[in-house]
């Protein structure tokens, strides 16, 4: 791990010492997400004050010349803030206007690009103004821009079990609630002891087969 990180220091290190004067944008922000990985992953380790000073170098050195290039980094700060705290809606409309500003300083912008695919991925909405934008800048898209949709949940329909006699089960006359029958545990005689004694005999009388004792005696329940 140390080696590796070390190694990416000295990489980025040689490549921010040999940029040319006519680097472009693109290119600066290509070593940026770079520096930045590299600040990440080397995060409480030994190398962290080296990743921390090489990335402010970076940014010293390719501080903007022109104002468009400046003014397209301050929007794309500020869409990337409002997509990560994004509530609603609201916010990725937002976003996405300010990207859209960016888009037409810059079509060829990679963060823009990057941060409107990831915009669009936000909801159907967000991806047909998303695929409006790049089909006007005529920008490739990075993939297929849709929304995810969560999976269609299966309705589970309970078994039937019917009786040895071909009778329906008596649970489905037990359990299907007209004005004139009661539900099990309702009846007035729920409350006493001789509930013990018919819930007896209603299942002497469901497994010998009878299935109209069955039915008398549940309704009585």
């Amino acid at each position: 791990m140390g080696s590796n990180l070390q190694q990416r220091l000295d990489d980025l290190r040689s490549q921010l010492q040999n940029l040319p004067e006519d680097m472009d944008a693109n290119a600066i922000g290509q070593l940026e997400r770079a520096a930045r990985s590299l600040l990440a992953d080397a995060k409480n380790t030994p190398y962290e004050p080296a990743a921390q000073a090489l990335f402010a170098e970076l940014a010293r050195t390719s501080s903007p010349t022109s104002p468009t290039a400046a003014t397209v980094r301050g929007l794309v700060r500020r869409a990337r803030i409002r997509i990560e705290i994004a509530g609603d809606d609201d916010d990725i409309d937002e976003a996405i206007d300010i990207l859209a500003e960016g888009l037409a300083l810059n079509a060829q912008d990679a963060d823009v690009i990057s941060l409107l695919s990831e915009a669009a991925a936000k909801g159907q909405q967000a991806a047909q103004r998303v695929n409006d934008l790049f089909a006007r800048y005529g920008v490739q898209r990075p993939a297929a821009i849709t929304p995810s949709t969560p999976p269609p949940v299966n309705a589970v329909t309970p078994p039937s079990y019917p009786t040895s006699s071909g009778y329906p089960a008596p649970e489905e006359q037990i359990y299907q609630e007209t004005p004139t029958r009661r539900m099990p545990g309702r009846g007035p005689l729920y409350a006493t002891p001789d509930i013990d004694e018919m819930q007896s005999e209603l299942t002497q009388a469901y497994y010998s087969g009878d299935y109209q004792q069955t039915v008398d005696l549940a309704n009585r329940i």
